[in-house]
């Protein structure tokens, strides 16, 4: 059964609550060209509850295409 934080939290609770059930690995995207796919990229990261996702290089990412995603990650921005 999914879990479902209760409505109304902030994305900072939501992201404490989804601290002990993240799994052990990172996801980092380097020189990716295409922001759409970036935010795609962010969406399947969530649905697999990864530690972080680190993004190396300037490329920007559409908040969009990560569906609002981006909210609830720890995102990294490596130059």
């Amino acid at each position: 059964m999914a879990m479902v934080p209760p409505l109304g939290y902030s994305p900072e609770e939501v992201r404490e609550h989804l601290l002990p059930l993240r799994n052990d690995f990172s996801v980092a995207i380097w020189n990716c060209q295409n922001p759409f796919s970036i935010g795609g990229i962010i969406r399947v990261a969530h649905s697999f509850l990864a530690r972080e996702i680190v993004i190396i290089g300037d490329a920007p990412y559409y908040e969009k295409a990560s569906m609002g995603m981006h909210k609830y990650e720890h995102l990294v921005t490596v130059e």
